[in-house]
């Protein structure tokens, strides 16, 4: 990721390895959920989010695929 390219980024990641992933916190990644940018997916014990989504959340091109998440209506 940090050379521009999503070639060696996983599809998923766990919050554990946000930071090694995306150079994000676990905190921020959780505290991003929460207020709604972006979805956390549990699967059994395991929580994952989706690259994709994240970055598109980082980089200011939106939500992928539904509805806007984390905007306020005016």
């Amino acid at each position: 990721m940090r050379d521009g390219t999503l070639e060696r980024v996983p599809a998923t990641f766990r919050p554990a390895d946000s930071q090694v992933v995306l150079g994000i916190s676990r905190a921020t990644l959780y505290r991003w959920a929460q207020v709604g940018h972006i979805t956390l997916y549990r699967r059994g014990a395991m929580t994952f989010a989706r690259t994709a989504e994240v970055v598109h959340f980082i980089t200011g091109e939106g939500p992928i695929g539904g509805p806007e998440r984390g905007r306020k209506k005016s």
